[in-house]
């Protein structure tokens, strides 16, 4: 070295903030760090993970029967920062694909609260270890900074015994058999308003599919919560979607399962696949069986000048499509097979990582519900699905799904505050994939509806004689300005100004059909306006008789009391009048109410 010489190796030392920062201000969000805890408890083979809130003590209480932590884990992975038992080994002992791997997710019990009790059981030691994050600030090297760890004899009974809720010990004595680890932190940091709890156990229900509630379930208590009510399970309404989109991705290739449920001939299948020049596929298809393709990734990626190849690893997912709304004449139109319209059993298009729920993706409330853009294709392309341009898009309200990764999945890392993915490419070429396996869908839907439509058009002449009269009658007012010398030298070719005479017949047809549809607007109108005047009546006659209910009641006690105490027959009578009195005001009402509701409704007359 020029001019100088070496003084010494040195070492990096870390300064126990940095705790602080991976932890409490990493994880920003409350339910972040919360999630992160509970995906712990189901890489430690837990069966169940069980969350207990005492507002009375500002405690929370996050406890699972898992494996359990010895010494050696507590102190080479537990104390580590970024060691993480998972790295190398991420097949659990239950076979399960384990979340975590970064080794500093136990940092999220800082962003609770402060001070944390572990209560850990393993197969041959019992150990309590007690920690308080505030020890991590500015200056002190983390090495300084220390937490206890001591061998126990109690029970996991013994350790929530000050917990308020005799209901969250049970689950405790029933679930917690052997092995497990409970942790206690005191006091939490945030509020725990009874929004932030709804909205935390809405998370937790869809934080894992359904069909892994087998294995594993997730419980949350509050003081008064009892054990029936504080399973948290997916709801999913038992409902038929009007359309299923299933893929699979084994590295090059693409298996696409789409099935048609909306739509339903009944008797007249044959005649209408027939006449409206259906294919004897779409007999089947429309008879319960898949439409199955399979390509190769990079064919259905690629572009011409570009050649895509699978970065992505395996994955799959499933699609599920309602159109949630139709106008009425669209049920005859279309042949569509549910009278009423479905609802989805879930909003957003959600991501799984090995069976955890890859938030925010989907959230109704966050920014990323609709992270494909849906709602941006739709208000670019907003034809209708028979559009002859072939350019409907499905509206993010229309399609929710799941999608399903797992860590194998190296190019879709997290994002380190557990918000999402790192926006690398891998993710972008995910998003336009999910969008390609929609366009399938979209021009099956399409290519049914047009197919369908034509049908209509052909099978119902008034619709064409509709629309040859509007025609004529355009025709028969540029002729009239011709005639009056006004210049129409931009008149469309395809008016015909020496064609404006319409045949009486068919006019008559489109006469007969409008009249035939006004007077089903009119019977409709009649049973709105019926309806209408039964709510007004029943809100006026609660509204009128609340007090009369109540003095009634009060008149009833009072002469059973001086009946039982007062033996005075005389108060007795004069209670049991004023009650009879109450009744038959109740009596009057009753004969508003079921009077008023008759053909003569519109007739003035006088009420007292």
């Amino acid at each position: 070295m020029i001019g100088g010489f070496l003084v010494g190796k040195l070492n990096f030392d870390v300064d126990a903030y940095t705790a602080r920062l991976i932890g409490r201000e990493n994880v920003a969000r409350l339910e972040s760090a919360i999630l992160e805890l509970v995906k712990n408890t189901y890489d430690a083979d837990a069966s169940v993970c069980v969350l207990y809130y005492e507002s009375s003590t500002n405690s929370l209480y996050l406890a699972d029967n898992g494996t359990g932590m010895n010494t050696e884990v507590i102190k080479k992975h537990w104390m580590t920062i970024g060691n993480s038992s998972k790295k190398k080994k991420y097949i659990s002992a239950k076979g399960r694909v384990q979340t975590g791997a970064k080794g500093i997710g136990r940092f999220a019990l800082d962003r609770i609260g402060d001070v944390c009790q572990m209560y850990t059981k393993s197969q041959y030691e019992i150990l309590e270890w007690n920690i308080d994050w505030s020890s991590f600030r500015d200056g002190t090297p983390l090495t300084n900074v220390t937490a206890d760890l001591e061998n126990v004899d109690y029970t996991f009974l013994d350790f929530v015994d000050n917990a308020i809720n005799p209901a969250f010990k049970e689950i405790i004595k029933q679930k917690f058999l052997n092995n497990g680890t409970i942790f206690k932190i005191s006091p939490v940091r945030d509020d725990w308003n009874n929004k932030f709890i709804l909205n935390l156990k809405n998370n937790l229900s869809t934080l894992i599919p359904q069909e892994i509630s087998k294995i594993f379930n997730i419980y949350f208590f509050e003081e008064d919560t009892v054990i029936d009510d504080s399973e948290l399970v997916m709801s999913v309404a038992e409902t038929t979607s009007d359309y299923k989109i299933s893929f699979d991705v084994n590295k090059d290739n693409v298996h696409i399962s789409i099935s048609r449920n909306e739509f339903d001939f009944k008797f007249q299948k044959d005649k209408i696949i027939s006449e409206a020049n259906f294919t004897d596929k779409d007999y089947s298809y429309f008879s319960g069986e898949d439409i199955v393709e399979d390509f190769s990734f990079s064919t259905l990626m690629s572009s011409k000048k570009y050649k895509i190849e699978n970065t992505i690893g395996d994955f799959s997912g499933v699609f599920l499509f309602s159109k949630i709304k139709y106008q009425d004449g669209d049920k005859e139109k279309y042949y569509y097979k549910n009278s009423k319209q479905l609802d989805l059993p879930w909003k957003g298009i959600r991501i799984y990582r090995d069976n955890f729920r890859v938030r925010p993706y989907g959230d109704i409330e966050s920014s990323a519900y609709d992270w494909l853009l849906l709602s941006n294709r739709k208000a670019k392309s907003p034809a209708a699905p028979s559009h002859d341009s072939g350019k409907w898009r499905v509206s993010a309200d229309q399609i929710c799904g799941t999608i399903l990764i797992s860590r194998t999945n190296i190019s879709l890392p997290d994002q380190a505050n557990r918000e999402g993915f790192v926006e690398t490419r891998e993710f972008q070429l995910l998003k336009n994939f999910l969008l390609k396996i929609i366009e399938k869908f979209e021009k099956d839907r399409q290519y049914v509806f047009r197919k369908l439509n034509a049908y209509y058009i052909k099978t119902h002449p008034t619709q064409q004689y509709e629309e040859e009269i509007a025609k004529k009658a355009a025709s028969n007012k540029i002729s009239q300005k011709r005639d009056n010398g006004e210049n129409i030298d931009n008149v469309d070719a395809a008016y015909d100004l020496n064609e404006t005479q319409v045949d009486a017949s068919k006019a008559q047809a489109v006469i007969e059909q409008k009249d035939a549809t006004i007077q089903s607007l009119e019977d409709e109108n009649q049973l709105l306006r019926a309806l209408a005047t039964i709510g007004i009546i029943t809100n006026t006659y609660v509204h009128e008789i609340r007090a009369d209910t109540n003095n009634l009641g009060l008149k009833i006690v009072m002469a059973k009391e001086s009946l039982e105490y007062d033996n005075d027959v005389n108060a007795t009578l004069s209670y049991i009048n004023e009650a009879i009195s109450y009744q038959r005001s109740f009596g009057s009402w009753f004969k508003v109410t079921i009077e008023s509701v008759r053909k003569d409704r519109r007739t003035m007359k006088n009420v007292d």
